[in-house]
């Protein structure tokens, strides 16, 4: 399966421009996903505090929050798409499109913090983020409007004709082939977040 990222802020955004890759779905909806973004930079930021100084400051790291984590599997059926929270109980959604299911999945959130305060599970208390994990078939039809297979294959070797096997579930890719999709989508939204107009 493949992870995305979407961070459910209640305030503030320390990285504006990580909204550019909103319309893509690869990274962050109404805020930043400060997990994915800082331990990616991580390991640049200690080379280039040793570079400069000698020694890595941790002080820096250290102030970096980790938000807590919901995890929603998204898998296709025969006629419609349906999705739940792996990690809480109670959160279920469905749809006839990728689309559809992931704002069913939001509204049965929203609808479970209206529960009385000790029926509401903890992790939905203050700040959290909400992890996608699709599979192959879900995640190259929801993406179909953005990329076509000619591109996708461009970016991640994979050949053209496998990736339709991909798409119509005809074909299961092995782990190295999702790795590879998965790997490439994450480059390219962090090109994207380069992009400044």
């Amino acid at each position: 399966m493949s992870f995305l990222r979407l961070s459910k802020r209640a305030v503030g955004n320390p990285c504006g421009r990580a909204r550019e890759a909103t319309k893509f779905g690869l990274k962050t909806v109404n805020g930043c996903d400060t997990k994915s973004r800082f331990q990616g930079n991580a390991h640049r930021i200690r080379k280039k505090s040793k570079k400069r100084n000698g020694v890595v400051k941790t002080s820096f790291l250290q102030k970096i929050k980790i938000m807590k984590e919901i995890k929603i599997i998204i898998e296709k059926s025969a006629d419609s798409y349906g999705a739940y929270a792996e990690n809480v109980p109670g959160i279920y959604g469905a749809g006839d499109t990728v689309k559809e299911c992931k704002q069913s999945i939001l509204e049965a959130i929203e609808t479970v913090k209206t529960f009385d305060e000790d029926q509401i599970p903890e992790i939905l208390k203050g700040e959290y983020e909400l992890v996608f994990k699709f599979d192959t078939v879900s995640l190259l039809n929801y993406y179909k409007g953005i990329f076509t297979l000619s591109a996708l294959g461009r970016i991640t070797g994979i050949n053209e004709r496998q990736l339709q096997h991909y798409s119509t579930g005809l074909k299961k890719p092995r782990p190295a082939q999702k790795k590879k999709i998965e790997t490439a989508l994450h480059h390219l939204g962090e090109e994207l977040l380069s992009v400044e107009l």
